[in-house]
């Protein structure tokens, strides 16, 4: 029998497998025994929640791989917070970074942080090291979710003022993503060395043990960038993050379709993560675009959704006579549930689907999109 892990691992190497790899990420149905911050602010219940959530994962019985990530509770701030940005947690736990700069003159004092000076990249630290002491390298620990050079810098750099200056100044645009790409690289480098099992491409995709890069969070220049834009201002940095790490994975919200062409430029590119639906990402031309060049992970949520009013009726109905024609190269999300019981039914409608993939057309006009 195929398992999970070997699943995981063919379908990124674009290896044939027996079926796509179906993971649920949300198994269990279990609440959170703590606040988000109060995990923030310990290491212990960072840990007591991430061990439920990996034994209610692991109770549907999916091709789900258990791994830790300390960073979870942390958002993606960590860059914004290294260059000097303040940081405010809303009420439910979520971090945001406001700006720390404005105009193209400011870019020019800045200086590349020192990572170990970055005091909320050192908490995370402290929460992998206590992970560590308790389960030594028993589970594999994801790799951080690290925001692409050009969405951390506007975190930093109000993103009006930053898209403005791509206009009037881009020579101070181009200088300051230099100054973030090398911080973010860095950074990332030594986030991997602290960690005894590192799994990638990490968080937002199902991890393996096996080095094939990490992965960055591209949605800000995915979604408000024109092709041609990003091709100037996102793409040479994206490239830099590959070429340090021997390959990468992309994962953005929304409709970037517009994008995949620039994106395959990538060198080593392994896999986008995709939520597919009427709401965000159109299974074509997707699928035509990435078949048999990167693995699809391909997932959902409400706003891909829609107008269906289940998970089951948009993969039925929208999603999979597309994605079947993905013989390699694809991994699927679960379709949730409201208990356990209802999970397993779901993970068991998906995986007799593709099993009867033979008998179910492919051709995109079979597919009624809105």
């Amino acid at each position: 029998m195929v398992q999970a892990n070997d699943r995981l691992t063919n379908a990124y190497l674009l290896r044939p497998n027996d079926r796509p790899p179906i993971v649920e990420l949300e198994g269990g149905c279990s609440q959170p025994p703590y606040t988000p911050l109060e995990i923030v602010g310990d290491p212990s219940k960072n840990l007591e929640s991430q061990l439920l959530d990996i034994e209610g994962n692991l109770s549907v019985g999916t091709d789900y791989v258990p791994m830790l990530d300390m960073s979870l509770p942390f958002g993606t701030v960590m860059v914004p917070e290294a260059f000097g940005c303040p940081i405010e947690w809303t009420p439910d736990g979520v971090p945001w970074a406001r700006p720390a700069i404005t105009a193209p003159r400011d870019v020019y004092a800045i200086r590349r942080p020192k990572v170990r000076e970055a005091s909320m990249i050192q908490r995370i630290k402290r929460h992998v090291e206590y992970a560590q002491q308790i389960i030594a390298d028993v589970v594999p620990m994801q790799v951080i979710d690290l925001q692409s050079p050009y969405s951390a810098a506007c975190q930093i750099w109000d993103a009006e003022e930053l898209m403005s200056a791509m206009f009037t100044d881009p020579k101070a645009v181009h200088h300051f993503l230099r100054i973030v790409t090398d911080f973010s690289i860095e950074f990332l480098q030594e986030y991997i060395t602290w960690l005894d099992r590192p799994a990638f491409p990490g968080r937002n995709f199902p991890s393996i043990p096996d080095d094939i890069g990490p992965n960055i969070a591209d949605d800000t220049p995915a979604i408000m960038l024109s092709p041609q834009q990003y091709e100037e201002f996102a793409l040479p940095y994206n490239i830099d993050v590959a070429e340090a790490f021997g390959g990468l994975s992309i994962h953005c919200c929304g409709d970037y379709n517009h994008q995949l062409d620039n994106q395959l430029k990538i060198p080593n590119l392994r896999a986008v993560q995709c939520h597919v639906g009427p709401g965000e990402m159109k299974p074509h031309p997707l699928v035509d675009i990435v078949k048999g060049r990167v693995t699809l992970w391909c997932d959902w949520n409400e706003v891909a959704r829609a107008h269906y009013d289940s998970a089951r009726s948009l993969y039925e109905d929208f999603v999979l006579p597309h994605i079947r024609q993905l013989n390699k190269g694809l991994i699927v999300q679960g379709l949730g549930g409201n208990t356990t019981e209802e999970q397993r039914q779901n993970y068991q409608w998906l995986v007799d689907q593709f099993a009867a993939q033979e008998m179910v057309p492919t051709n995109r006009e079979t597919v009624r999109e809105p």
